[in-house]
């Protein structure tokens, strides 16, 4: 399994340390490691999985690194 901080390019660093050491996952899921990267490269993507599977921090990691980055605040 691989960890957030393995992603290539990496997350950011306060994302990362947010997901393994507040919220205590420190490897990705295969839906995550599948789902991630092709979020950060803009891909539609479809993941049928079961309930724990990590589908919807899959979802959530690009946006919120995403947010991170944002040149203009959000209002």
């Amino acid at each position: 399994m691989e960890s957030f901080g393995s992603l290539d390019p990496p997350l950011d660093a306060r994302l990362v340390n947010c997901i393994e050491k507040d919220f205590g996952f420190t490897t990705m899921t295969p839906v995550q490691a599948a789902c991630i990267p092709l979020f950060r490269q803009n891909k539609d993507v479809a993941v049928e999985a079961v309930t724990g599977s990590g589908k919807t921090m899959a979802f959530v990691i690009p946006i919120v690194e995403r947010r991170l980055h944002r040149d203009d605040p959000l209002t």
